[in-house]
């Protein structure tokens, strides 16, 4: 996750995902508080390698973004319930969602996310994907 400045998220919890028990190569920080939560990307530049996991989350706006995302929704087993892409502006929900990945656009249909597939959060304490602690 590159930025102009210091990377806003730097500061969020490293997370791994596995979808169906697959460990997905993407670096991505969880968002599991109000203000973290309430940021989301918000002035963050995306990599294709990296995404946002925001939990709990039914809902996600895309007020003030310059990018379009591709935005998972995923309910309390892991079950991904809809996978769309959102554009700057716009709202999203799914009522049965408890948790939200997003990420750079084209990243879901190039990791083959799927209504269906589990996609779990696995924490991590080690650097993922060679970055550094």
């Amino acid at each position: 996750m590159a930025s102009s400045g210091p990377d806003p998220l730097l500061h969020l919890p490293m997370v791994a995902l596995s979808r169906d028990g697959v460990a997905l190569p993407l670096k991505v920080r969880i968002a599991n508080t109000f203000l973290s939560r309430l940021r989301g990307l918000l002035g963050v530049r995306l990599s294709p390698d990296a995404g946002l996991y925001i939990v709990p989350c039914s809902s996600i706006h895309m007020w003030g973004m310059r990018v379009t995302l591709d935005v998972i929704f995923v309910d309390r087993a892991g079950e991904i319930l809809r996978v769309c892409e959102v554009r700057p502006w716009q709202l999203k929900s799914v009522s049965r969602a408890h948790a939200v990945l997003e990420c750079a656009t084209g990243t879901a249909k190039r990791l083959g996310l799927a209504p269906g597939q589990r996609l779990l959060p696995v924490p991590t304490a080690a650097p993922l994907f060679g970055e550094h602690a």
